[in-house]
């Protein structure tokens, strides 16, 4: 017998008309961006079936991803169609949680909502500058250094080796992924 995974996708995935045919063939997907509009106050099927620029902010973007995976799951599941598990990358592991009956798509919708909010907010605070480059570098160094040992930061740390800056890159963004994620579930649970 074979089994069925969702697996469902993050932030940056997203396309203008995403989940468009469901919501306009499918009373059950309707439902699903209709009930999401009136728990987010804004229209969601405007945001992801006509072109604009909020569909690439973040604190429309989660949302917006949440609700159109959602809105697909539910009408799989009405078809027959049902995960024995599901996982999700990044933001997905939201609609992983729902599909799993951790939490409700309502609660999915809105927390990823308010996460997104709270990433749009931090990402606000850190503006590019002229010299982005020099802070960029000297602050990757800090987390090496940091969240690694000291040893490890200056080894990875090679002006003259594009190689090495790369996985230096690699790990800081893994790093500091973790460290951000962290700091916005904190304020996420927080709130609630």
């Amino acid at each position: 017998m074979s089994k069925i995974a969702f697996i469902f996708p993050g932030q940056g995935a997203q396309t203008c008309g995403m989940g468009k045919d469901f919501y306009e063939h499918t009373e059950t997907g309707r439902k699903v961006f209709d009930k999401a509009t009136e728990l987010l106050g804004f229209s969601v099927p405007e945001l992801c079936f006509e072109p604009n620029d909020r569909l690439d902010i973040t604190e429309y973007t989660q949302a917006a991803m949440v609700t159109t995976s959602i809105a697909m799951m539910k009408v799989l599941e009405e078809n027959g169609v049902k995960p024995d598990v599901a996982a999700g990358l990044s933001l997905g592991e939201y609609c992983a949680l729902a599909a799993a009956g951790v939490m409700s798509e309502e609660d999915a919708i809105t927390t990823v909502r308010q996460r997104g909010i709270f990433m749009q907010e931090e990402v606000l605070m850190f503006p590019l500058t002229d010299k982005f480059d020099d802070i960029f570098q000297q602050f990757a160094i800090f987390l090496t250094a940091l969240f690694a040992g000291s040893l490890f930061g200056i080894l990875l740390h090679s002006p003259d080796s594009p190689k090495q800056n790369v996985r230096m890159l690699h790990f800081i963004n893994f790093v500091s992924n973790r460290f951000f994620i962290n700091k916005i579930t904190n304020r996420l649970f927080r709130r609630f």
